[in-house]
This record gives structure tokens, sequence and C-alpha cells, in this order.
């Protein structure tokens, strides 16, 4: 009975978390046949396209495209997540259309990132109820919501599997007994490496820090975080060997193009003012967040290192008042980042993190804790009214006749109204609306 008693919790969160992503995604159920299409849609849909026809033609070229990008045979998946994109390929078989590969695509990040969320708190040992809070407003930030209203894998599918990674360092700069799970790490570093390379770098930069500290200056047994982290490094290397080998390899024989140079990446930085999704969530973020630093009868100092320190850094260095221009081309090689916000999950979590360690250390009265709680929940229902409105809004200009991407507009006066829904809800993948996506 214990058993079952501790259990609860657990799967009562659980399931909370897959009814609210049934929730997000509910404007998309309902507005039958509505996808949202950006640069980035256009991108990774036509590189799933491509293993979608592989599958179905039992074709298999793992390194060139061969239907995708108007069959160029560019070298894409074989970079940018292979296994992912068979999975992906896969899923758009089985399911038939762009539509609803689209709506179960959603469902799954935002669902993944509130579960993975859920165990990064659990092994900072945040109690179960405001794990719960906690994991609904990363799930409803900006850094897991832009992939269901722009398709950003960096935000969206990237940030819904962070949470492990940094699930990892807490542990490492926590708990000194046992710094390292071999296995946490290798899962946690393997799963990145094979969904999204620029997140599993970001992610080990983050590792590579927490590791300092714990070395340097913690009570770690030292011994065993240097040997379990070898050990982890080796088997991970291993387990990826089908993403760096085959860049080496060519990389060696083709000039392999870099990532596109943005000439002002100060504007892709944070925007404070005009994502509703994420102000909320900020609000109650940075507010735990302040509230830590100014608690003092909190004396972790792992604890205030990863959220008062490094966290705060952190969305500092993602948000546009750090001089990213001028960075950018005193030092060429940040130009790999592309976008300074891509560094919002890692702050959010860690912010997320301490926010609610400090709201689970501070001795309150019952009536103080009714009111925290009554606070969450009021908090959390407005971040998903929010994003279910913001997403509505958006999932209605599908019913224009002018299709928008991001920087372009396509003008499809000629097609009837709902032309282009049912032909991205056919099963005719072949149709007009899906050519769209293979040019």
């Amino acid at each position: 009975m214990k058993r079952r008693l501790e259990a609860s919790p657990k799967l009562r969160n659980i399931f909370i978390i897959l009814a609210v992503g049934l929730i997000i995604i509910s404007p998309q159920i309902f507005q039958h046949g509505n996808i949202m299409l950006y640069t980035d849609s256009i991108f990774h849909l036509s590189r799933f396209y491509d293993t979608y026809m592989q599958i179905k033609e039992h074709n298999f070229q793992p390194f060139i495209m061969m239907y995708g990008f108007n069959s160029t045979g560019r070298y894409i998946n074989v970079f940018y997540g292979p296994i992912l994109a068979y999975f992906n390929g896969l899923l758009l078989f089985i399911l038939g259309s762009y539509y609803k590969f689209q709506l179960l695509a959603n469902f799954l990040v935002v669902i993944s990132a509130g579960l993975n969320c859920l165990y990064m708190l659990k092994v900072g040992k945040v109690n179960p109820q405001l794990r719960l809070y906690a994991s609904i407003l990363y799930m409803t930030s900006y850094a897991v919501f832009s992939w269901v209203l722009n398709s950003e894998f960096m935000g969206g599918v990237g940030a819904a599997f962070i949470p492990l990674v940094i699930a990892v360092g807490i542990r490492m700069a926590t708990q000194p007994k046992q710094p390292v799970k071999i296995s946490e790490m290798v899962i946690a570093v393997t799963i990145l490496i094979q969904i999204h390379v620029l997140s599993s770098v970001l992610s080990i930069v983050f590792l590579m820090i927490t590791f300092s500290y714990s070395l340097f200056q913690s009570t770690t047994n030292k011994k065993q975080l240097i040997k379990n982290t070898v050990i982890a490094a080796a088997i991970t290397i291993i387990l990826t060997i089908n993403i760096w080998l085959p860049y080496i390899v060519l990389n060696t024989q083709n000039r392999l193009i870099n990532p596109f140079p943005y000439a002002d990446p100060q504007s892709h930085t944070l925007n404070w003012s005009g994502a509703a999704v994420l102000l909320v969530s900020l609000i109650c973020i940075l507010g735990c967040a302040v509230l830590f630093v100014s608690v003092k009868n909190i004396n972790n100092k792992s604890t205030k290192f990863l959220g008062g320190w490094l966290g705060i850094v952190t969305l500092v260095l993602a948000s546009g008042f750090f001089p990213w221009n001028l960075l950018f081309k005193t030092f060429k090689f940040l130009y790999i980042l592309q976008f300074p916000f891509r560094l919002a999950p890692i702050a959010f979590l860690l912010l997320i993190y301490v926010g609610f360690m400090t709201l689970q250390e501070i001795n309150l009265n019952e009536t103080g804790q009714k009111f925290v709680i009554l606070g969450l929940r009021v908090m959390v229902c407005v971040t998903i009214l929010q994003g279910v409105s913001v997403f509505n809004s958006m999932l209605t200009k599908w019913n224009k006749a002018i299709v928008t991407y991001q920087g372009l507009m396509v003008n499809k006066a000629k097609d009837t109204p709902f032309k282009l829904q049912k032909t991205f809800a056919s099963k005719d993948l072949g149709q007009h609306g899906s050519k769209l996506l293979n040019q």
C-alpha cells in the first residue's frame, strides 16, 4: 500500500503532462488540416519526406537526399540527426499526411519537454507537486513552444531533451556521494547528439562547467567523478559514431558548407515584449530566482551556483542585453551558434530548478503554502491559455487565401478556401500543397 501511495503522485504527474499536451495542440485538432509552415518547417519536413520516400520505395540512401530538396543529392540527414530523420519518416509513412504528422510531432515534443523536466527536477530532489507546476511552465515557455509556433528545431526538439543533460549537471554539482551515473550521462548526451548536434554542443559546454565546479569547488568524490565521466564519454563516442565518423570522412573529401552566418545576431535574441507565451513563465521563474538569492537561510552553494549564477548569466547571454554583434565579428567561430536565443533552454531550466528549490525550502505556515500553490496554479493556467490562444490565432491564418511563411508571402488567391488544408490532410503526399515542401 505504501508503494502505491508513493507511486501515485508520479503517475498523476505523467497523466497531467499528457493532458496538458493534448490541450496545447487542441487548436490544431479542431482546425482539421491546418498546419504551420515556416522556413524551418520546409527544411525539416523536406528531409522527413526524403526518409519517408526511402522507406516507401525501399531505396535506402542514408548519405544523400534522393527525394527531398528537389532530389539534389545534398548531405543533410547524414549530419542532421539521421536516426531521428528515419523515425519521423516512418511516422509520416504510417500516418500518411503532413497534417497528422505535424499534429503528432507537436504533441510528442511538448510532452517530452514536460516529462524530461519532471525527471530533471526529480534528480534535483524537488517534491512531486512542485515538479508538476515547474514542468508545465517549461512546456509552455518559448524555449519549447517555438517548435509548435514556427518549427524551431533547437528551440523545440533540442529543448525538449536538454533537461536530461541538466539533470546530469545537477547531480554532478549537488550530490557528492554519487556525482555521475554512467548510464544517465550516456543516455542524455547520446540522445541529444543523435537529435541535434548544436544542442549537444551547448549541453556539453554546460557539463564541462559543472564538471569543473564539482572537481575544484565541492566535496565531490573526485576519483569517482573523473572515472565515471571518462567511461561515460567513451561509451557515448562509440554510440554516436554514425554522427561524427561520416562528418570526418565527408569533410576530408568535400567542402561542406558551414551554417549561414547571420549579419545581425543581436536581432535573434530573446523577445521580452512580443512573446506572450514566454512572458508569464519568465515572471514566475525570475521571481523565484530573485527570491532565492535574497533568502539568507539557504546555504547550498551548489544550488546557488547553478541557478543564482550560471542560470542568470546564461539568460543574460540569450537576451539582447549582451553585445552579440561585436562578439560575433571578433570571434568568427561563434557564427556556428547563429541565434543567441538558443541558449535560452539552459537558462530557463536552471532558473526553474533553483526557483522551485527555493519554494520548497522556505519555511511557510499552512496559509503561506496554500497561497503559493494557488499562485502557481494560476500561473500554470494562464500560460496554458496564452499558449493555446497564440497557437489558435496563428493557425487561423490558413483560413485566408494568402499563406504566410517566415519572411515570405506566397499568394494562393487562385485556390479555393480550405483547398490547401485539404491537400495537407490528404494521404496523397504528392498533391499540390505537399509538393510545396519538396522544392
